[in-house]
């Protein structure tokens, strides 16, 4: 925390409000401004606001880049078109604040979050810098102990990480973010897209336990159809039922020992392949369970 305060001028709240408006390498600490706050075109950069109240208090069109703020007090602050670019926010609350037209590129937030639904008109157009403050905001709302928050900033991170891996492989000539890429990097993309797409409609990205349960019955009743309209007889004198075809299937999947073992070429093939199938999305499934076990722990 010290490099925080380094090279940095202490003032008080009333040195701002009553002289200029522009402001840098200051500290403002340990005071109870809440409502008293009522900034417009304030700028104020390289600064450091530590153990602050600002509940209450009202941003407008304020320039608030490359600022730290440690320990401070948002509750039901109004921010209009304020720019903290490249602001890091640590173990500050912000419940019922509200944001209008911000700016939040680059931010880091340590031991705090702003809810989702608050923060989402507020979220970078760009999916890349979209993608890194998602997944910064996931992983503390996880370690806080908010699942529903956590979920809905990871599938928002997983979705600008598509939209970012889709523009790497498929970019107009005129954004100039992405020219950088050659063929090679763009086949990267293309993959990266195909994956993280296969990911979400398999598993919905790790955190939808129902889907892959849906999609394993899927692969057991494909399976199960393959077995009764391509095989006739089981064994002698025995002859195909759906019974029997659920039967091989489920075996199968779960590789365990069937009793009925045609010896035909299409019924090796599909017990082959449904047998590997299975071994995968069971294997997708034991991950799931596992994260949804230790998150609880």
């Amino acid at each position: 925390m010290q490099q925080y305060f380094e090279n940095r001028q202490c003032i008080k709240f009333e040195d701002i409000q009553n002289q200029k408006k522009k402001y840098e390498n200051i500290i403002i600490a340990n005071e109870r401004i809440d409502e008293k706050w009522i900034s417009e075109n304030f700028i104020i950069n390289n600064s450091t606001f530590a153990k602050v109240g600002f509940r209450g208090s009202k941003f407008s069109n304020d320039d608030l880049r490359f600022n730290v703020f440690i320990d401070c007090y948002f509750k039901k602050a109004y921010f209009d078109g304020v720019n903290f670019t490249t602001t890091i926010f640590i173990n500050c609350n912000f419940d019922e604040i509200t944001l209008v037209n911000c700016t939040f590129d680059y931010c880091k937030f340590e031991g705090c979050f702003i809810k989702y639904n608050d923060l989402l008109q507020s979220l970078s157009k760009r999916p890349n810098i979209r993608w890194e403050l998602c997944k910064n905001l996931s992983l503390e709302c996880l370690k806080l102990g908010h699942e529903d928050e956590y979920r809905k900033y990871y599938f928002e991170e997983k979705e600008a990480s598509e939209e970012y891996y889709w523009k790497k492989f498929w970019h107009k000539g005129s954004d100039k973010y992405y020219r950088k890429y050659n063929a090679i990097d763009q086949l990267s993309g293309l993959g990266n897209y195909i994956l993280s797409k296969a990911n979400k409609i398999l598993w919905g990205y790790g955190e939808k336990l129902i889907r892959l349960i849906f999609n394993v019955i899927i692969v057991l009743l494909i399976f199960m159809l393959g077995y009764y309209y391509g095989i006739e007889e089981v064994s002698k004198g025995v002859q195909m039922t759906w019974g029997i075809a659920g039967y091989m299937s489920l075996s199968n999947f779960f590789t365990v020992t069937c009793e009925y073992t045609p010896d035909v070429f299409l019924y090796k093939v599909l017990s082959v392949m449904e047998g590997g199938i299975g071994i995968v999305l069971m294997g997708f499934f034991v991950a799931a369970l596992f994260r949804y076990i230790n998150r609880r722990g």
